[in-house]
């Protein structure tokens, strides 16, 4: 389970998909498309840290090695 935070609205999201695909999807729904078949051509702006994966205000930690 990976639960993506908006850092700007304190709103949260949970997926059971990988870091990037679970912000991927929470950056599209947030933008009125739940067309899930669409997110492989995504634009989300993803960015990684060094335990993060984000797009715009949506974040998420990176799992840990053993996770």
């Amino acid at each position: 389970m990976t639960t993506v935070h908006n850092l700007s609205t304190g709103e949260t999201k949970s997926y059971t998909l990988a870091a990037q695909d679970a912000v991927v999807a929470a950056w599209e729904q947030s933008r009125g498309n739940h067309n899930t078949w669409t997110y492989q051509d995504s634009k989300a702006p993803i960015t990684y840290g060094r335990r993060t994966v984000t797009a715009d205000d949506w974040s998420t930690l990176l799992p840990t090695k053993g996770e």
